[in-house]
């Protein structure tokens, strides 16, 4: 819904840069293990918590430039 709506207001910067990190550490300890599932699940979601993350970054340096 959020790429869809654009609709980033009731997300906060810190918390979720704060998960997005946390999700690539559990990626980086998949890999460590060799554990496929925990790579392909951490991978998916990184990539989706990212592009949020990228888009709430790009849309707040939009309103600050106002």
């Amino acid at each position: 819904m959020t790429f869809r709506t654009r609709d980033v207001s009731g997300i906060s910067l810190g918390m979720y840069a704060a998960f997005t990190f946390g999700i690539a550490l559990w990626l980086l300890y998949g890999i460590r293990l060799g554990a496929w599932p925990l790579i392909v699940a951490n991978a998916i979601t990184l990539v989706l918590a990212g592009a949020v993350l990228a888009m709430k970054i790009r849309i707040e340096r939009r309103r600050g430039k106002r």
